[in-house]
């Protein structure tokens, strides 16, 4: 997979760590009580991934 070209700096990447952790919390609740069905461990499993590029670690779902 190619490298990202968007650089963040250490600041810029915790807010939007922040700001995504505040996302995702709103958007479970959202979920959680619609009449869809919702698979918490694929949604967990995503963020995880989304939050492991974020902060740099490669952001691999295991």
């Amino acid at each position: 997979m190619p490298e990202s070209k968007i650089h963040l700096t250490e600041k810029e990447r915790e807010g939007a760590v922040e700001d995504f952790l505040a996302y995702c919390e709103q958007e479970l609740q959202r979920r959680r009580y619609s009449e869809a069905d919702f698979d918490q461990g694929r949604y967990d499993a995503a963020i995880q991934l989304v939050l492991g590029k974020l902060r740099g670690d490669g952001g691999d779902a295991a």
